[in-house]
């Protein structure tokens, strides 16, 4: 229980710590349009891991660098070239873990979801880029895979950052806002607390000036009677 309440000792401190006040509105103003971004990014995760393991699902297996082809376990050496497009399980693969052989993460590699989230994520896509055009696929799998990078990574992402920093400015611009206006109330208040000081001490002036004077004519009415 002590530690709970350690914990909301943390978030008074978030509060009175402008920057992370900042920070956390920002994220509360954009978490509606986070979360409709977040549904199309998943859309568009799904629909091209489901249009490469329909295209490609197969067909990354191998390369042939200088067109010798040769069995892996032969005498040749592997660098000089490999056999492709033979069902066999001796045949090295391109893309061994990261492919599009299946849709789903299996036992064989790990499937289209997450090769297309490595490409949007840009981790490991020259690696890829490379093995796809040794593959020997043609220029069709390396447009693919870029319109996975431009569109995951340089659209839809960026428009990520683009909401963040909006809400981010909005946010800041309000507490500048309301910091100005709490300023000026103050200014009000202090200004009609001089003021009325002044005006009262006034009030104060004259009641003291109307009794000496009424003080004075009763003294001046007695003595002529």
């Amino acid at each position: 229980a002590l530690r709970f309440f350690r914990v909301l000792r943390v978030g008074h401190l978030l509060r009175r710590w402008r920057g992370m006040r900042l920070v956390t509105a920002a994220m509360i103003r954009a978490a509606p349009q986070i979360w409709s971004l977040v549904i199309v990014l998943i859309l568009f995760i799904f629909a091209f891991a489901q249009a490469g393991s329909e295209f490609l699902g197969g067909k990354l297996h191998c390369a042939n660098h200088n067109r010798t082809s040769f069995l892996v376990n032969s005498s040749m050496s592997t660098e000089a070239g490999l056999l492709c497009n033979l069902p066999s399980t001796s045949i090295f693969q391109v893309i061994k873990r990261t492919n599009f052989d299946s849709y789903l993460p299996g036992p064989d590699g790990y499937g289209g979801l997450v090769t297309v989230v490595v490409l949007v994520t840009r981790e490991r896509w020259s690696e890829l880029m490379k093995l796809s055009y040794a593959s020997g696929l043609g220029f069709g799998v390396d447009v693919f895979l870029i319109a996975i990078i431009v569109l995951g990574r340089f659209i839809l992402l960026n428009i990520f950052m683009v909401i963040v920093v909006t809400n981010f400015v909005e946010a800041s611009n309000e507490e500048k806002k309301t910091v100005q206006t709490t300023d000026d109330d103050d200014t009000s208040s202090s200004l009609i607390s001089k003021l009325s000081g002044i005006f009262s001490t006034f009030l104060g002036h004259f009641a003291v000036v109307t009794a000496g004077m009424h003080i004075v004519l009763r003294n001046i009415k007695g003595s002529r009677w």
